[in-house]
């Protein structure tokens, strides 16, 4: 028996009909509304593709009947720098730059805008982890 083929996330276009991905599951939790005390659960995946590290995280939240899906992948540049990025379906952009300074210790630069509203400011940041 010949095995299944599977597609690269980077073979998956619109011109498909359909792909087919591997995913792990790599958490499914319940969380309370700290708000309203409901539960929803979430969870959140991992492609399991040879040439890009992506993740794809889904969130249902029953008490609002919504759903929020998360989008992100990772890119090593050297060895002691990634870039991250993630989008969600509400158009939150975010995105990290992670450099090893010292070993153990890390600089991160990130960026986060709406892109459903451009009018606001981006959110800048930059935090350095130091351990000895």
């Amino acid at each position: 028996m010949a095995a299944a083929r599977r597609d690269f996330v980077s073979e998956i276009t619109l011109a498909k009909e359909s792909s087919d991905v591997v995913v792990r599951v790599i958490q499914l939790w319940f969380v309370t509304d700290m708000n309203s005390k409901r539960k929803y659960y979430a969870m959140e995946m991992v492609l399991l593709d040879e040439k890009v590290v992506a993740v794809v995280d889904i969130t249902r939240k029953f008490s609002a009947n919504q759903n929020t899906i998360t989008v992100g992948g990772s890119f090593a540049i050297d060895p002691l720098t990634q870039a991250k990025i993630r989008f969600n379906n509400y158009g939150k952009l975010g995105g990290q730059l992670q450099h090893e300074i010292f070993p153990k210790s890390v600089l991160n630069i990130f960026c986060k805008v709406g892109t459903k509203s451009l009018y606001k400011n981006p959110k800048f940041g930059f935090s350095i982890d130091l351990k000895p």
